[in-house]
Order: structure tokens, then sequence, then C-alpha cells
């Protein structure tokens, strides 16, 4: 048997501006998910890691690795 680790990171609805009709039914499509794992013997559980978190953005570097480049430490 494999067995797999899923990491989700929940929406907030609350953002997307859906009704609480659309959220409850959102949540419903979530939770029959889990719900059929669960009757599966395939879902081992599912508790939060933190229970907050934050998402950071920006412009990132791009390097080869902690080396330096040869046209930089050859010189003539």
């Amino acid at each position: 048997m494999k067995d797999f680790m899923l990491i989700f990171k929940g929406p907030d609805y609350s953002q997307r501006g859906l009704s609480p009709e659309q959220i409850q039914v959102q949540m419903g499509k979530w939770f029959g998910w889990i719900e059929k794992l669960q009757a599966e013997n395939r879902y081992v559980g599912g508790e939060a890691l933190i229970p907050g978190g934050r998402t950071v953005t920006g412009v990132g570097t791009v390097t080869d690795g902690p080396f330096a480049e040869t046209k930089e430490l050859i010189g003539g």
C-alpha cells in the first residue's frame, strides 16, 4: 500500500465573495471527499499543523548553488 501526505491551505471564503449558501456547497464537497476516503479506510487523519498562517511572496534570486562561477575565479 502506498501512503501519501497531502497538505492543503484552506481558502478564505470571505475574500471570494461567496454567499453563505455557496460556502456550504463548497464545504459539503470537501467533507464528502473526506467521508469517501474514510469509508474506504484510506484516510488516516486530518489535523491542522498550526492554527494560522501567512503567504509570503516577492522576487526571488535564482543561483546555481553555493559555488563561484568560473568567470569570477579566472582572470587574465
